[in-house]
């Protein structure tokens, strides 16, 4: 995968992975459960664990994407990527929410400025859906309905930025 390219690698070797990394599967033993136990029912060796499996990707060839985060942006019950990204010269950057099994975009929001933050999830419109913000370059930071891709808000500072 080059670096203009967000892939997506899932399997439920993920699934099986955080049962491994839990102290115990109901998370309320403080004792680690044997290598195999019956209340995970998933076996404790790594190598037992299914490799993961390319399921999609989205390229762009003016973008590096970064920081892909899981949230249900539809309320179907499956998660949605999203992915910010953008270039410094020229300047651009860009919020993608990717359907979770399909790949399918199901909103972009384009910024003047590169994006290189993690998307931070909250609900504030009140509909169920968290929101997402994000934040990049020369003090780039916006709000976006996480259920239609709106822009809810944006932050300018009207200072001049520093040479």
């Amino acid at each position: 995968m080059n670096r203009r390219t967000a892939a997506v690698r899932l399997s439920r070797a993920g699934t099986a992975l955080a049962g491994l990394l839990a102290i115990g599967c109901s998370g309320e033993s403080e004792e680690l459960p044997p290598k195999h136990d019956e209340r995970c029912e998933m076996p404790r060796d790594l190598a037992s664990l299914p490799a993961p499996s390319l399921l999609y990707s989205r390229s762009s060839p003016a973008i590096d994407y970064f920081s892909p985060r899981a949230a249900d942006l539809d309320a179907d019950g499956e998660l949605e990527i999203v992915a910010t990204g953008g270039s410094e010269t020229p300047p651009h950057g860009e919020v993608v929410a990717l359907d979770g099994p399909s790949g399918d975009v199901l909103w972009q929001v384009d910024a003047e400025e590169q994006l290189y933050s993690s998307a931070v999830f909250v609900d504030v419109t009140g509909d169920g859906v968290k929101d997402v913000f994000v934040g990049g370059r020369n003090e780039t930071f916006f709000g976006v309905d996480g259920a239609s891709g709106e822009r809810l808000w944006s932050f300018v500072d009207p200072r001049p930025l520093p040479e």
